[in-house]
């Protein structure tokens, strides 16, 4: 388990006592082994960028300890998608059946759904770095477009 591997064990060699994240960590059917997460095991936040489903992505997670539950938007929209759970996996059906419900209102109205991302971005740098990259992309023989979106991609 990625928070409690990360703990240093107390003086008495015991494993540190366990916290909601550590539950939520444990889901059943959910493996997040490839997450790093904050040694203390008691981030307020739940970086969630790798929660997809159908184009749209989880936003945050907040934690309400007084509720015991998760909670979180999906990220990039106009319109509000909340999802919320006791656990990961009661999470993961929310956050999906949210955006499933979401895509299905639309439909029914006949309206476009709202996208998170258009797939153009604006990226101001200073003028080296632009005639550094152009030339990158030149000598690959490829648009700076498409240079810039191969670093993205190759980006851990």
């Amino acid at each position: 388990m990625a928070v409690r591997d990360q703990r240093e064990q107390d003086a008495d060699g015991k494993e540190p006592e366990r916290g909601p994240w550590d539950d939520f960590f444990d889901s059943p059917g959910v493996d997040f082994s490839d997450r790093e997460q904050p040694a203390d095991g008691n981030s307020p936040l739940l970086d969630a960028a790798h929660l997809e489903h159908k184009g749209y992505a989880a936003g945050p997670i907040d934690f309400d300890p007084e509720d015991g539950t998760f909670s979180g938007v999906v990220a990039g929209l106009k319109d509000v998608i909340h999802f919320e759970g006791t656990n990961a996996q009661e999470l993961l059906e929310s956050f999906r059946g949210g955006i499933d419900a979401y895509l299905a209102l639309c439909a029914e109205r006949g309206e476009e759904p709202d996208r998170p991302f258009s797939g153009k971005i604006l990226v101001r740098t200073a003028p080296e770095l632009h005639r550094k990259a152009a030339m990158r992309a030149a000598a690959e023989g490829i648009s700076l477009s498409q240079w810039i979106a191969r670093q993205i991609d190759a980006a851990p």
